[in-house]
Parts: C-alpha cells; sequence; structure tokens
C-alpha cells in the first residue's frame, strides 16, 4: 500500500482510498478496531472502579489518583479515537459531508493524545516507587512535586 506524502502532514500515512488493503483485510482490520476498543473501554472502566472501590482514602494517595486519571484519559481518548475514525481509514472528510480539515486534525489530535498520558503515568509510577523503597536516584529537587506537574503540563503542550 503506497503512503501518502502530504506536506501538511508530519508523518506518511497509508493510502486508504480505494486500496486493495481495504478489501483483503476488512475482516481482520474490523476484528482489530473493536477488539482494541473494547479493550481500552475495559481499562477505562477498571481504572474508574478502582477510583470508587477506594473512596476517600484515595484523595490521600495523590500518585494513585493521578495515575488511575491520566488512565481514564489514555483509554477514553483511544477508544474513542478508534471507534470515531481509526487510523483515518474511514475517510471521515467524505462520511460526513465536510470538507474543512477539522476531522482529521481531531483524529490525528486523539491519536497524539495517548502518548503523554502513558509517558506521564509512567513517570508518576516510577516517582512512586523511588518514595517507597527509598533509593536515592534523583536529587530530591527532581522529585518536587511543582516540577512534575510542570514538565507533564508541558509534555501535554
Amino acid at each position: 500500500m503506497p503512503c501518502q506524502s502530504d506536506a501538511a502532514v508530519p508523518e506518511p500515512n497509508p493510502h486508504w482510498v480505494n486500496s486493495s488493503a481495504n478489501h483483503s483485510w476488512f475482516i481482520a482490520f474490523q476484528f482489530h478496531i473493536w477488539f482494541f476498543s473494547a479493550c481500552f473501554g475495559c481499562l477505562a472502566l477498571y481504572a474508574i472502579l478502582s477510583l470508587f472501590n477506594y473512596g476517600k482514602a484515595v484523595f490521600k494517595k495523590r500518585f494513585f489518583l493521578a495515575i488511575n486519571g491520566l488512565l481514564i484519559i489514555f483509554a477514553i481518548v483511544r477508544t474513542t479515537y478508534l471507534i470515531y475514525d481509526p487510523y483515518e481509514s474511514s475517510n471521515a472528510l467524505e462520511r460526513y459531508g465536510n470538507n474543512t480539515q477539522l476531522l482529521p486534525v481531531a483524529a490525528r489530535l486523539l491519536h497524539g493524545l495517548g502518548y503523554p498520558c502513558l509517558t506521564s503515568a509512567f513517570t508518576l509510577i516510577f516517582l512512586a516507587i523511588i518514595n517507597c523503597v527509598k533509593v536515592k536516584a534523583v536529587s530530591k529537587k527532581v522529585q518536587h512535586p511543582a516540577l512534575i506537574i510542570g514538565v507533564i503540563t508541558l509534555h501535554f503542550t
């Protein structure tokens, strides 16, 4: 399948319109979309339920709350992306009768928003482990909550 090369797109995308891959891989692609949408949906549900199961004790554990919040955002965004326009394969511009670039931008934004959520969650998990083990792996200045929140905020922009 040849790749599209568009100057406005920072990365090449497969050319989905009238592609032979649409016909030969249709069932596998549909399974992939709905299976992983369900997996990410279950992850969001599990993270939400884990917040409710712990009740008010959760709010004393900031790392737990922040990590689950990031996982909820990641799972909801990725589920929405896979259901809305998976890999920009359904030609959403023609499907909705819109000639603007809003829909592909929204699909790319939904896809790209998951990575900062994951890396931020892994950063918080790493810092929680460092705090539990009491290992001096990094300076206490690096572990300051204001710095971590600032870096996570910059990562999302």
